[in-house]
């Protein structure tokens, strides 16, 4: 009988057929689950019953659903499924849970039978997503399947007042979606293996090698999409619950472990975190906590600028995790980082003020820092092999102002990193002034790029990166901070054109004290141009030397 109703088609102006009256009428369905009830009720009989449901679901032609007579004894079934079970129960249950949630987004003029029909045995309302909860955070097809047929139930909330309310505020999914984060975090290894001294953050090859911290990123980005799709109260209660719940309880502490390891592996895993949130309000959650908060009185944004002249690994990854940040281009980040410090305008003199929206037309400034180049590194005496590179790099000099401009702004990419160095930092006076015209995080880079001759390569990398970044923002006094040459600082700050000068100055005398300094440069030079294709050819994304 069960095939003949899967195979019966409705009848004239979608009357009911024969069989499905046959069932309706009989109440043949309530009948077959009060029978097994009076038998043994084990898991055996459970499983067959869930996969009858399921062949009716999936395959019949007719909307069965619509008949209480059928959908109250899949009702009393599923109740009876609540709480511990097989694993072949588990995941047969999902399975039927996860097909239902598909009719009611295809037919949601069925939800309110659902509802009714929870009433009337005594359960929760809407049950089929109060059973599918304790499943949010499972491994493997199972925990995949219920939280695809929970995001279903939380596109549904965006259009129906009544689903997204229960969901706020009659069940735990919020809490145990958030907290749930908490759990799977503390699995995660506490220290990370290092593969190498270039290494500074987590890409895709590292993680999948980590089943723990693919669960979480599962999690993570389950997260991401129900604030995407589901209702907004819905949405506003579960950012809260995972900022109070997981990013303060449990990140902010771990950003402040005691071992330096565990500290550089927790800023790992949140720059990881930074990269794999897409939607803004869950963005701006993360963002909040590291502008925002404080532990135990101290701002995480501070504790984390500070970490930046760590000589260690932690260094090199809280780098990486600036340039995450800044590459969001998010206007909080910018004035929080920089822009606050610089909006005083007492970095420069008061009759420069004025100078700060004026446009390097001729790319006066381009040219002077690009003059700035070692004549050691000189175009016209590189070998032949690297005259390629070079032209990339240099040749575009004799074109029109704009594509020389254009060409040029490109390459301070590179050359912007090495000109933030202030070396004031150094002393404790000039510190304090530093802090009050530049702020601590423009200080910090330009401290660190002030010793770019005993940096590793994949500091200086990080470093120019993050100081390319901070040239390409559209801000005018942020532009000119960095690249107008002409405009006159303040005696207690330094340009970015002196800063470069300086470094320059020890590379020539570095030059001059070593007799096979050109033989040098030009390994170095094959070396960087392999490193370069290399990454090409295996399409990696990390950046490079020309990046």
């Amino acid at each position: 009988m069960l095939f003949l109703l899967m195979e019966e088609d409705s009848g004239q102006a979608g009357a009911m057929g024969p069989i499905l009256e046959f069932v309706v009428m009989e109440n043949v369905m309530e009948r077959l689950f009060v029978w097994s009830l009076r038998r043994e009720f084990t898991d055996d009989m459970k499983l067959e019953q869930l996969k009858m449901y399921e062949m009716l679901v999936g395959q019949a032609r007719q909307p069965l659903l619509h008949h209480k007579p059928i959908l109250r004894p899949l009702m009393m079934l599923l109740s009876s499924c609540s709480g511990t079970a097989a694993p072949q129960v588990e995941a047969e249950l999902v399975l039927l849970l996860n097909q239902l949630c598909c009719v009611l987004a295809k037919d949601p003029s069925i939800l309110e039978l659902f509802f009714h029909t929870s009433e009337d045995q005594g359960a929760t309302n809407f049950l089929i997503f109060s059973l599918l909860i304790p499943f949010i955070h499972r491994e493997g097809t199972v925990g995949q399947q219920a939280r695809d047929a929970l995001l279903l139930i939380m596109a549904l909330s965006a259009e129906n007042e009544r689903v997204a309310k229960h969901v706020a505020e009659n069940t735990y999914f919020c809490p145990v979606l958030a907290t749930g984060l908490s759990g799977l975090y503390s699995s995660l290894p506490t220290k990370l293996e290092v593969p190498n001294e270039e290494w500074h953050c987590l890409h895709k090859e590292d993680w999948l090698k980590m089943p723990s911290l693919v669960q979480f990123l599962n999690s993570l980005e389950f997260c991401n999409a129900v604030i995407q799709v589901a209702h907004p109260d819905i949405r506003d209660q579960l950012v809260g619950y995972i900022y109070n719940g997981f990013l303060v309880p449990v990140l902010a502490p771990a950003l402040h472990k005691l071992t330096l390891e565990e500290v550089m592996t927790t800023t790992a895993y949140l720059d990881l975190f930074l990269r794999s949130v897409t939607e803004p309000a869950l963005l701006q959650t993360f963002l909040s906590f590291i502008l925002l908060h404080r532990h135990e009185s101290v701002h995480i944004l501070d504790t984390l600028v500070s970490r930046i002249n760590t000589p260690f690994q932690l260094g090199t990854v809280s780098l990486a995790l600036f340039r995450t940040l800044i590459g969001l281009y998010c206007e909080d980040v910018m004035l929080q980082l920089v822009l606050r410090y610089l909006i005083p305008c007492n970095h420069m003199m008061l009759s420069q003020r004025r100078v700060v929206r004026e446009r390097d037309c001729y790319s006066v400034s381009a040219a002077k820092i690009l003059a700035l180049t070692p004549s050691c590194c000189s175009p016209d005496r590189s070998p032949p092999p690297l005259r390629q590179l070079d032209s990339i790099l240099f040749s575009k000099g004799a074109e029109t102002p704009n594509s020389t401009r254009a060409t040029v702004e490109a390459n301070l990419h590179h050359f912007r990193h090495a000109l933030h160095s202030e070396s004031p930092i150094k002393r404790l006076a000039v510190t304090f002034f530093l802090f009050l015209y530049a702020g601590p995080f423009v200080s910090v880079l330009l401290s660190r790029m002030e010793n770019m001759l005993s940096n590793s390569l994949h500091v200086n990398l990080l470093l120019t990166g993050i100081l390319a970044q901070l040239a390409a923002y559209p801000q005018p006094l942020l532009r000119s901070f960095l690249l107008n040459t002409n405009l006159v600082f303040q005696p207690t700050v330094r340009s970015l054109y002196q800063v470069l000068a300086t470094v320059k100055h020890q590379i020539e005398e570095q030059a001059a004290s070593r007799k096979d300094f050109p033989e040098l440069i030009t390994a170095a030079q094959h070396w960087l141009l392999a490193r370069e294709t290399s990454f090409m050819a295996a399409g990696d994304n990390t950046p490079t030397v020309l990046c």
